[in-house]
C-alpha cells in the first residue's frame, strides 16, 4: 500500500463528499469501481470519518430530508438508506416512523397526486392506498389520512 495511491484515493473520495453527502457504503463502492484495493479503501473511511467529512449519521439526515420533499414516507426511506449500508441504530434514530409529521406528509403527497376529494368507489380508494404504500408511508398512517380526508 503506497502512501501516492492512499492519497490519490483519498482525494477522489474527497471530491465525492465535495458534490453531496455519501455513505460510508457508497464510497466503498465507487472507489472499488475505480480499482482501489480493499485495504486502501477502509484507511481512506476511516480517515474520511476520524476527521469528520464522512459521517454515515449525517447522510441518513440529509437523506431523510431530501426524500421526504420529494413526497415519500418512513418506511421506503428508511429500506433505501439501509440499502446503503447505514446502521441500523442510526436508521432508527433518524426515521421516527410514529411522528406527526408522517401523517400530515402522507396527506399532502395524497392530496397532490389526486386531488381534496374522497375516493368514491373502492377501486380509487384501493388506487391511492396502494399508491401511499407504494410511497413508504405505513398503515396506520395510511388510514387516519383516509379517515381525516373522510371527515372533511
Amino acid at each position: 500500500m503506497t502512501k501516492a495511491v492512499t492519497a490519490e484515493a483519498y482525494q477522489r473520495a474527497m471530491r465525492f463528499l465535495v458534490l453531496r453527502e455519501h455513505s460510508g457504503l457508497e464510497l466503498s463502492r465507487k472507489l472499488t469501481q475505480i480499482g482501489f484495493s480493499k485495504e486502501i479503501i477502509e484507511t481512506v473511511l476511516q480517515r474520511l470519518i476520524s476527521e469528520g467529512y464522512q459521517s454515515d449519521k449525517r447522510y441518513a439526515e440529509a437523506y431523510l430530508k431530501s426524500r421526504s420533499d420529494r413526497g415519500y414516507g418512513p418506511l421506503a426511506i428508511a429500506r433505501d438508506l439501509k440499502e446503503r449500508g447505514v446502521d441500523q441504530t442510526i436508521i432508527e434514530s433518524i426515521v421516527v416512523i410514529d411522528e406527526l409529521h408522517w401523517q400530515e406528509q402522507a396527506g399532502r403527497v395524497r392530496s397532490k397526486k389526486f386531488g381534496g376529494n374522497l375516493p368514491s368507489t373502492l377501486p380509487e380508494k384501493a388506487k391511492q392506498y396502494r399508491f401511499l404504500q407504494y410511497r413508504g408511508f405505513t398503515e396506520q398512517q395510511i388510514a387516519i389520512t383516509m379517515k381525516k380526508l373522510a371527515k372533511a
